[in-house]
């Protein structure tokens, strides 16, 4: 659907045990002599994936992750980045649940930046 905005990400708050992390996309041009010359790969060139884990939740907030999740999966949503803060774009790739037994869930939630 054109035009529609990215969902934004539920205001759960993340652990510190949620990671950031990068990688140059590059074009490596081999010439017939051995000299090589990289290059960015594009205008957007950078690849950004975030781990969100959100630990101790309680049922009623699990509940609105898990809805959040499973209506958005595969999707683009907003979400502010772990480090610098900024909202960005990202794809909802994945994620794993865990049940402690007792009376908190823990989720791992992996994001790909959008461009």
């Amino acid at each position: 659907m054109e035009g529609l905005l990215p969902n934004p990400y539920p205001n759960i708050p993340a652990t510190p045990r949620s990671t950031v992390s990068a990688a140059p996309r590059l074009k490596f041009l081999e010439y017939g002599d051995g000299y090589q010359q990289v290059a960015r790969d594009g205008i957007n060139a950078l690849d950004r994936e975030m781990t969100l884990v959100h630990e101790y939740l309680d049922s009623v907030v699990a509940g609105t992750l898990r809805a959040f999740l499973t209506a958005n999966y595969g999707q683009v949503v907003t979400c502010p980045t772990v480090g610098d803060n900024i909202t960005r774009n990202w794809l909802l790739r994945e994620w794993s649940e865990q049940f402690d037994g007792n009376t908190s869930f823990q989720f791992q939630v992996k994001l790909i930046e959008t461009h």
